[in-house]
């Protein structure tokens, strides 16, 4: 009888160790840990758009990962790297900034090596007219024609294979996924892209977002995703917030779009303001916040970077914050520095401030 007792106690007791045991945590939700831990650590993570690829004076079509205009005026990469994937969905061979999607998974994969947090845009060409991304003439109702049951609805499930295929294509030295940050349908509060507010609904880009969500998420399996929603500048802070927000179960992180056009005081003030409005924002939604992208373009200030960006993130718990691209085509198309460029000595005290963290700084907080 004893036997049998003990016998039945270890049984038990191995089926609640079984049952208390957690799922392994996804890739997506190892790189939200990781962006949760900087900011209870006050690290602002600084990210460069195409930073492995190209820069002000030089680009890597071959081959080769190392070159890069951050680490060249800084000493260290940056701990995001931003990538683009528009052309991906029409099968193309290069990215909309001619950069090779080749490339551009070298890239992903060396970074993810090195320790780096990788982002993810995707400018999606105009389904209806076959142009870009700014193509929005007579762009009213497109978004709408690609949902279940509309006209533009198979194109669209190709093209969200190919996105598909393309993300589920990032793999580690062992095989694993890569997370990425996932940043599609951006800056919708803007008129500037067919997707934008004057041509979209709030209604057709949530049911946009959410068929994007369903089809990668739930569809495909894909458990490297991190959704992040980033409605682009307008000049009410409420505007794309709350309206256009697709839902909780669809964001992971709750980003804003914001370039200087105008004065380094305006710029201050209304990053300031825009940040506290999506801070509360992230805080009743329990997301992650963050600048997903800006820039002022060819850096007019050279002391643009400790005078008017670091006071701009001072009163927001941010994750990260994204410069746009050095374009190496176009003369004065570039956001961040870069050797002998007037900046550059600004931007290493930036760099060189505590909670301004590169990609030694991310490596040195770990997990």
């Amino acid at each position: 009888m004893r036997t049998i007792t003990q016998y039945l106690l270890l049984c038990c007791a191995a089926l609640a160790s079984g049952c208390s045991q957690q799922p392994a945590p996804t890739p997506a939700e190892t790189l939200e840990a990781r962006l949760r831990n900087c900011v209870e650590h006050g690290l602002v993570l600084f990210g460069h758009q195409d930073d492995l690829f190209y820069g002000k004076h030089w680009n890597r079509w071959d081959s080769g990962c190392e070159q890069s205009d951050i680490r060249a005026v800084a000493g260290d990469y940056p701990a995001i790297l931003g990538v683009e994937i528009g052309g991906i969905e029409l099968g193309d061979s290069l990215s909309l900034d001619r950069v090779p999607f080749r490339l551009i998974r070298e890239g992903i994969a060396e970074h993810h090596r090195r320790g780096g947090i990788v982002t993810v845009s995707w400018h999606a060409a105009n389904p209806a007219t076959e142009g870009n991304s700014w193509d929005v003439e007579n762009a009213a109702g497109t978004a709408a024609r690609m949902l279940e049951g509309g006209d533009l609805h198979a194109l669209t499930r190709e093209w969200l294979a190919r996105v598909g295929d393309f993300l589920a294509s990032l793999r580690d030295d062992n095989g694993e996924p890569i997370p990425v940050i996932w940043r599609p349908w951006h800056e919708m509060a803007g008129g500037w892209f067919w997707w934008g507010a004057p041509y979209c609904s709030p209604e057709e880009y949530k049911a946009l977002w959410r068929l994007t969500f369903e089809y990668l998420q739930n569809e495909r399996g894909l458990t490297n995703l991190l959704w992040a929603v980033s409605p682009g500048f307008t000049d009410r802070c409420d505007t794309g917030y709350t309206d256009y927000y697709p839902g909780d179960d669809c964001v992971d992180l709750i980003g804003i779009d914001i370039y200087q056009y105008g004065t380094d005081e305006a710029f201050r003030t209304l990053t300031r303001q825009h940040l506290a409005t999506l801070a509360d924002m992230a805080r009743t939604h329990g997301k992650l916040l963050a600048l997903t992208e800006t820039g002022y373009e060819s850096i007019p200030n050279p002391a643009w970077w400790t005078e008017t960006l670091l006071p701009a993130l001072d009163d927001a718990p941010v994750a990260y914050v994204l410069l746009w691209r050095n374009a190496w085509d176009r003369e004065n198309h570039y956001y961040a520095p870069f050797e002998g460029e007037a900046s550059a000595d600004d931007f290493k005290a930036f760099a060189d401030e505590e909670r301004i963290g590169l990609l030694g700084d991310l490596n040195a907080l770990g997990e």
